[in-house]
C-alpha cells in the first residue's frame, strides 16, 4: 500500500499529470516546487515567478490531482509546496496534514495561500503542517522572500529590502 493510502478521484480529472511539466528557468537552481491553486492565474503568477530564477514548478489545479501524482510516481517529492487552501475536491488544509504526516515529505516545506488573512486561517495553516502562510493577492517580492529561505536559497539582490 502506498504512503498515501485512499485518495479520493477527482472525477472532473482524466489524468493526475501536472499541468505543466517542470521547466527549469535560465539558470536552474535544481529546485522543484509543487503548486496547487485553482486558479490558473496563480499558477501562471508562481510559475513565471519562480522560473526566472531557476525554480521548476509542477502546477496542480486540485489537491486530489497533486496526492495522486504523487501516488503514481508522475510527479516527484518536491523542494516546498504552495497550496492553496480553498481547493475543489479537498480542501489545502486535508492536503498538508496527509503530507506532512507522511515521512518523505516530513522535510518539505508546505506555504499555505489564501484569500482569507485572518488568524483562524493562520492557525488551522500552522495544525496542518504549513511553515509559511501567504495571503492572496500577493506579489513576486513577497512570494521569494517567503519561499526562498524554506528552500535554502539567497534573497535575490534584486527582491532584497522589499517589505514582506
Amino acid at each position: 500500500m502506498h504512503a498515501f493510502g485512499s485518495i479520493p478521484r477527482n472525477p472532473g480529472a482524466s489524468r493526475t499529470r501536472p499541468l505543466y511539466d517542470p521547466e527549469p528557468g535560465a539558470d536552474d537552481s535544481g529546485k522543484l516546487v509543487l503548486v496547487v491553486d485553482d486558479s490558473n492565474m496563480i499558477c501562471r503568477i508562481v510559475k513565471f515567478s519562480l522560473q526566472k530564477y531557476g525554480i521548476s514548478t509542477m502546477l496542480f489545479h486540485s489537491g486530489v490531482d497533486a496526492l495522486n501524482a504523487l501516488k503514481e510516481g508522475a510527479a516527484p517529492v518536491p523542494d516546498l509546496v504552495l497550496l492553496d487552501i480553498n481547493l475543489p475536491h479537498m480542501n489545502g488544509y486535508d492536503v498538508a496534514t496527509l503530507l506532512s504526516h507522511k515521512r518523505e515529505f516530513r522535510s518539505v516545506p508546505i506555504v499555505m495561500l489564501s484569500g482569507h488573512d485572518g488568524i483562524i486561517d493562520r492557525f488551522r495553516a500552522k495544525r496542518a503542517g504549513a511553515d509559511e502562510f501567504i495571503s492572496k493577492p500577493f506579489d513576486e517580492p513577497e512570494l521569494v522572500n517567503k519561499i526562498f529561505p524554506l528552500l535554502a536559497l539567497d534573497i535575490p539582490e534584486d527582491m532584497a529590502g522589499h517589505k514582506v
